[in-house]
């Protein structure tokens, strides 16, 4: 559940939970908890009594209730539950709070017992003033480790923090550079997927490199993006002590072409096409293929369609699958893709083709990508969006940042970019900026975030009309209206002095978003499934 309230507003947000039994009632069990991360960026709940440090996080347990702590419900049947809150009147920034609702445990348990536990984290975002953004890399280290049951590996990280009061969405990569003579040459990447991050949090994101190292001088890069907006990057050059007998295992530059696979299908019929692989490195490498569902598309929902039902996975196949590069050689490889001929109720399919690549001596030589997109020739696809939030935060450099999210809510991928105006009253143009954001193909029902810096200092006091728009497609265009209010506050100074501060803030036309959460949580016995898809995802 994610919503935006005022200060001191109460609202009442509804939480259904759905028996999909037929054999009988069920009794759930609901509690609300302090709601925090590990440092991966993975929810965590903290339990009465356990010891975490929650310095800097932002509590609404204080002022959040349930109207009810246990239910039973009706074979088939739903039940609804009021989360009521009502901030503050000083309350600023994002605050959190988990909602459990869980079966209870037996009187007299025998045997194995099953108890089936769900998680909703609630996610509010006070409007109001804005307050201060301030998220970056920290550090940025490896770690050579023999403590892992199997053989000796390199594992790498950068060390992220939210010194801030938002709650952001964070993704970025890794640079792992060997010293070679005088130059520097690139032992391997590593992405870092995209996840939320809270006020008060440090994470350590990276992975196993999956290879030895040897010792030397190594140089690291952490780049990040916060909300689609690039910080500065931390470089770091490091005297790694690693295995003396390694050599290092470089990622193998492998290409593919093309990196995206689109095939006309029809259903009830198989179509094919050439897929090449090249060898540029000096080195013979192991290719494993595969087809995965897209990570994009897995534990989301719009209305009834489900992400895991636009997987193309099923239906696509590598031929061959497994083989071995010589350097600087080259194969092809066919992609057969069999869509049957009923079930297929929509108009584009997509999956990840993923090429893993392995040295003689099973170090890792990097992963490869690339994408296939079925199209359903039978079925029209349809391009469409929506902005869903929009919210104000303070830069070091004084400005103000503009955050907007928006979804693919059409049927076929798109490649969006953003944009904002500001307005004054009179419809003149007082501020603009591009939004900053990822550059490649949104799946549908794919979020994205979008960020860039606005001057407002030099706007006086009163409303004007801020306009945030996503380009789509040639003819599509979507905008929203928001309303922005520029006001002068009153403030004692240390010296006993009155100052005024401007400060500015972020509405919506009629307060449409008052009342309501942003789409509700519904809860089945097989699956949870979230309206909030960034958050069912994390």
């Amino acid at each position: 559940m994610r919503v935006n309230p005022l200060p001191r507003q109460t609202i009442e947000l509804p939480l259904e939970i759905n028996n999909t039994a037929i054999d009988g009632p069920r009794t759930i069990d609901l509690r609300l908890v302090d709601l925090t991360q590990d440092d991966q960026g993975t929810w965590r709940l903290v339990e009465p009594g356990t010891k975490v440090d929650l310095s800097g996080h932002q509590s609404s347990l204080q002022w959040t209730s349930l109207s009810e702590d246990s239910v039973s419900i009706a074979p088939q049947k739903p039940a609804s539950i009021m989360v009521k809150l009502t901030p503050p009147p000083n309350a600023r920034g994002a605050y959190f709070a988990g909602i459990v609702a869980e079966t209870p445990m037996p009187a007299n348990p025998v045997g194995v017992m099953i108890r089936t536990r769900f998680l909703i984290p609630l996610i509010i975002e006070i409007r109001g003033r804005t307050v201060r953004e301030h998220i970056g890399v920290t550090d940025v280290g490896m770690t050579y480790r023999t403590d892992t049951g199997g053989a000796p590996t390199t594992s790498a990280a950068m060390t992220v923090v939210n010194s801030g009061q938002t709650y952001s969405r964070v993704r970025g990569e890794l640079t792992i550079e060997r010293q070679n003579g005088q130059q520097w040459r690139v032992v391997t990447r590593i992405p870092i997927k995209e996840r939320g991050v809270i006020p008060g949090v440090t994470l350590k994101l990276g992975t196993d490199l999956e290879r030895r190292l040897p010792s030397g001088p190594y140089r690291l890069r952490g780049e990040l993006f916060v909300d689609g907006r690039r910080v500065p990057p931390l470089e770091k050059i490091i005297q790694f002590k690693g295995d003396p007998n390694a050599t290092v295992a470089y990622d193998a530059t492998l290409l593919l072409r093309p990196s995206v696979v689109d095939m006309k299908v029809v259903p009830g019929a198989t179509r094919t096409t050439i897929l090449s692989i090249e060898n540029t490195s000096a080195s013979p490498v192991k290719i494993e293929m595969g087809s995965r569902t897209p990570h994009s598309l897995i534990g989301v929902q719009m209305g009834k369609i489900i992400g895991s039902q636009l997987s193309a996975e099923p239906w696509t196949k590598i031929q061959p699958s497994s083989f071995t590069l010589r350097p600087n050689g080259r194969q092809n490889v066919r992609v057969i893709s069999s869509v049957p001929k009923d079930g297929v109720e929509h108009p584009n399919y997509y999956a990840d083709l993923v090429l893993d690549g392995t040295y003689p001596d099973g170090q890792s030589a990097g992963e490869t990508f690339s994408t296939v997109h079925l199209d359903n020739i039978e079925l029209k696809s349809t391009v469409a969006g929506a902005i869903e939030r929009a919210s104000l935060s303070q830069a070091d450099s004084g400005n103000d940042i503009l955050q907007i999210q928006f979804a693919n809510i059409g049927d076929v991928d798109v490649t969006p970019t953003a944009s904002v105006s500001v307005a004054s009253s009179e419809g003149a143009l007082v501020a603009s900026a591009v939004l900053s954001g990822d550059n490649d193909a949104l799946l549908p029902l794919g979020q994205r975030n979008f960020s860039g810096e606005l001057d407002l200092s030099k706007l006086k006091p009163g409303d004007y009309t801020l306009i945030p728009a996503v380009q789509i497609g040639e003819k599509t265009n979507v905008s929203r209206k928001y309303i922005l209010s520029v006001k002068n506050e009153e403030y004692t100074g240390s010296d006993g002095k009155k100052i005024e501060v401007p400060s500015v803030s972020l509405s919506e036309p009629e307060e449409k978003t008052a009342s309501s959460a942003e789409g509700g949580v519904s809860m089945e016995a097989e699956k949870p499934v979230s309206l909030d898809k960034k958050a069912a995802k994390d």
